[in-house]
């Protein structure tokens, strides 16, 4: 969705009657991802726009939020990231860590340098495991920034040439599974870019693999690298 909200008063003030007399979660957070763009505003507007926004619709929301975060150059992209990708989880069966896919930041915290791109499962069932990872991984090469799985590849290849030739489509460079000692773990080569809806994709991949597997019990999780 790409509607924005201009730079005058009234506007702003008819999108916040929308969010906060009519329980707009759609003009909420559009009212919050213009304040993250506003240099004039503070961090606290856009928060409580995007709470509000939050609260009002499905987990999807978290992910837009995330990535509004992301296109502002905003390193709170981290922990919105971190909530999205718990929602997808299931405490009593596929549970998702927060710190799935996590979002790189500097050593000050200030600046988002990139994204992890492995996954480790933890499960009793490991075998089980290891073939639904093994499905999850051919998936995954079809999957591409925006989050949108494609049906193969001739799907992926129109949808590329639908684009300027200088806008072309990401997808992972390289997909595998590491069956060594520890638990199962699933890597790709995504050049370390940050894309939360590739994420939310992969998450779902994987979780939807692992129900077809059999496993009832998992939790997906990314290795801390510090």
């Amino acid at each position: 969705m790409n509607k924005s909200i201009g730079a005058g008063t009234a506007e702003t003030e008819q999108w916040a009657r929308r969010a906060t007399q009519d329980g707009d979660a759609e003009a909420a957070f559009l009212l919050g991802r213009h304040h993250v763009n506003q240099p004039w505003t503070t961090h606290d507007e856009a928060v409580a726009w995007f709470e509000r926004a939050a609260q009002g619709s499905d987990p999807e929301m978290l992910w837009r939020i995330t990535e509004a975060y992301l296109e502002a150059e905003d390193p709170a992209a981290r922990e919105w990231l971190r909530r999205a990708a718990s929602s997808m989880g299931d405490p009593q069966g596929v549970a998702v860590d927060p710190d799935t896919f996590h979002l790189q930041l500097d050593d000050d915290g200030t600046s988002i340098e990139g994204q992890e791109w492995s996954v480790k499962v933890r499960s009793d069932d490991r075998r089980a495991v290891l073939r639904a990872l093994g499905t999850a991984e051919d998936r995954m090469f079809l999957v591409d920034e925006n989050g949108q799985e494609h049906a193969d590849e001739d799907a992926f290849f129109a949808a590329q040439e639908a684009r300027p030739e200088d806008d072309a489509l990401f997808t992972p460079d390289d997909v595998g599974v590491n069956a060594d000692d520890g638990d199962p773990e699933l890597y790709l080569d995504c050049q370390d870019a940050p894309m939360p809806m590739m994420a939310r994709t992969l998450i779902r991949i994987i979780i939807e693999e692992l129900r077809a597997a059999g496993v009832d019990r998992a939790t997906l999780y990314t290795p801390s690298t510090s």
